[in-house]
């Protein structure tokens, strides 16, 4: 009786130390798969709106094959994304796959009711941005590949700076092609546009009416790939192909300039520590550091980060002429993904682009490493989670420490 009293006893003890050992891990386990499941959640999220616009620029090229598999990645990732559904579901339409269209539109509805509702208001308030509707020109005719020997090309871009800037290296590479282009680019870049080609690219004022040019065919900047049948292997002119003209002087021979990305609150805060890291080894190397910003909201934060180690300049009301003159006269670009990472990349500017964990597409894809496969002179610096500016701008510091590297780029 008492050896079962006792085998009772130490079976109750094991018993309790088990279910409260399981309690303990369950409880870690929980919180573990919790914080990945948030955390997958928001990259998911991220990653389709990346396909999502991969998708929406493959149909404007007209490249359906490859919309259809973009938005079908970006419904992986999130499977309630609705506009995903209405854009895939256009492209089964234009492929003559109709089973799948309606199939599609019919999933969207199951998910949400308020799809439908969605499309008409769509339809109703911006027409002129569906993407496969892009606008055409009255009395002219659109290029489709045709062969433009002693022909006249119009094309004009419907983009943004950043987009037309990325889009423009296949104007030079159509001008080999027909006798003469007509560009047509955004209001901010004629300034910059108008001499950097040659005698068969003529640049034209934004504000031209399109439908009184004397042209054979027009097309539009960003469908120009399409037609090419281009790959991420024959990416044409990855050295510089924009001229920016005379530098800004009085710079100086040894400047990196820094364009820092947008912050949320007390962010800057928590990269104080290695920015004076940056900042201690670029003055060891006697190189001046120059700050532009292009957010007026943030401009007294970077003031009272950088104090008085650097030169800071507001570009907030510069031109992209003016921007493009001053990225000319440095020796490095280190700048966030914006609009003149592709400029300088475009002007074949030695440029270090620092992106977030989840970038915009241009620079995901073929060359996911440091090297860019668009831009010969464009090393990336990605976060490695979510939010970490400081793990990038450390991984930055350590390449400017080797003396020999900022030398290198110190020459160029």
């Amino acid at each position: 009786m008492n050896t079962n009293r006792y085998a009772w006893h130490h079976l109750w003890r094991l018993g309790f130390f088990l279910l409260v050992g399981c309690a303990f891990f369950y409880g870690i386990g929980s919180q573990r798969d919790l914080d990945c499941s948030y955390g997958i959640r928001e990259y998911n999220q991220d990653m389709s709106k990346v396909y999502r616009d991969l998708g929406w620029f493959s149909q404007m090229r007209h490249d359906f094959a490859s919309a259809i598999k973009s938005y079908t990645n970006a419904l992986e990732k999130n499977p309630y994304y609705l506009e995903c559904y209405d854009y895939l579901g256009i492209c089964f339409e234009l492929c003559k796959q109709f089973d799948k269209a309606i199939q599609t539109y019919l999933k969207a509805v199951s998910l949400s009711p308020d799809f439908i509702q969605m499309r008409k208001q769509k339809k109703k308030t911006i027409p002129s941005l569906d993407p496969i509707n892009q606008p055409s020109i009255p009395g002219k005719v659109a290029w489709n590949g045709e062969s433009l020997v002693h022909k006249t090309l119009l094309v004009k871009s419907v983009g943004g700076i950043g987009d037309s800037v990325f889009f423009m290296r296949f104007i030079v590479m159509i001008a080999q092609q027909a006798a003469h282009v007509l560009f047509v680019p955004p209001a901010e870049l004629y300034a910059l546009c108008k001499d950097t080609f040659n005698e068969r690219v003529t640049v034209l004022p934004p504000n031209v009416a399109a439908d009184t040019i004397d042209c054979d065919f027009y097309t539009w900047l960003h469908m120009i790939p399409s037609f090419l049948s281009l790959s991420y292997d024959k990416i044409p002119l990855r050295e510089g192909y924009l001229d920016a003209g005379a530098g800004e002087k009085g710079l100086g021979d040894k400047v990196i300039g820094v364009m820092l990305p947008s912050f949320e609150d007390g962010a800057l805060e928590q990269i104080k520590h290695v920015w004076h890291r940056l900042v201690l080894r670029v003055r060891r190397a006697g190189v001046r550091l120059v700050v532009l910003c292009n957010d007026a909201n943030q401009l007294s934060a970077i003031e009272e980060l950088t104090g008085k180690d650097c030169l800071v300049r507001d570009i907030c009301q510069d031109s992209v002429s003016q921007v493009a003159a001053l990225v000319k006269g440095f020796s490095l670009f280190i700048t966030a993904q914006t609009d003149f990472a592709h400029l300088a990349g475009a002007m074949g500017k030695p440029t270090w682009v620092l992106l977030p964990y989840v970038s915009e597409w241009h620079w995901l894809g073929y060359g996911e490493g440091e090297e860019s496969c668009w831009y010969a002179s464009v090393k990336k610096f990605r976060q490695t989670k979510k939010h970490d500016w400081v793990g990038v701008l450390t991984s930055v510091c350590a390449r400017l420490e080797k003396q020999r590297e900022l030398c290198a780029w110190l020459k160029k």
